[in-house]
């Protein structure tokens, strides 16, 4: 089995550097990482745009493994707690 290390929030288009879930489809992946710390920190990806990503893969038959964690700062300003939770909201829909 392949997997993927991103996936595009957007279902099709020609995003430069982005890859979607219908060519991962296409090349038998069938997981995919999404929310990871570098991509959330230097790219400024929101927990808007990694649910879309989660969208993308899901309606594609692709398992998503999302990464959720907090920065060091907000593990020592106690937020651990409150950071994770955020990541997870918007997937609570999804699984209920």
């Amino acid at each position: 089995n392949y997997g993927s290390q991103d996936v595009s929030a957007f279902k099709n288009g020609a995003y430069t550097g982005d890859i979607s879930a219908q060519m991962l489809t296409d090349f038998n992946c069938h997981y995919a990482l999404i929310g990871h710390s570098e991509r959330r920190h230097y790219f400024n990806e929101s927990n808007d745009l990694i649910y879309q990503k989660f969208l993308r893969l899901t309606e594609n038959q692709i398992k998503p493994i999302l990464c959720i964690g907090e920065t060091k700062t907000d593990y020592e300003s106690k937020k651990t707690t409150d950071v994770i939770t955020d990541q997870l909201i918007l997937f609570s829909n999804h699984f209920s």
